[in-house]
């Protein structure tokens, strides 16, 4: 029988599960979407709204990550630990 329930091989390195990439492309669209938009003088409120989604969204990928953590732990039996860039990602958001 295994050591360990789940593997957490992700987060030792701070990288996000692999379930986090199914984001990464509409956050990339996001991105260039919000440098035209920039680039329009009347659109700046737009940009603000953009800039705004961009922060809730990876403010939710964080808690998903920190969660992911936590349940690893737990189903593996050891003990949870600060993680530090997780948390200061949670903080700056």
């Amino acid at each position: 029988m295994p050591d360990k329930v789940y593997s957490n091989e992700a987060h030792s390195d701070g990288d996000f599960p692999e379930s986090m990439y199914a984001v990464q492309e509409p956050m990339t669209a996001l991105f260039m979407h919000l440098a035209q938009v920039e680039m329009l003088s009347k659109a700046k409120e737009y940009a603000n709204e953009l800039k705004e989604i961009d922060g809730m969204v990876m403010k939710k990928i964080a808690t998903i990550a920190k969660v992911s953590y936590i349940a690893t732990c737990i189903l593996n039996g050891t003990e949870v630990q600060r993680q530090k860039d997780i948390e200061q990602g949670l903080a700056a958001k």
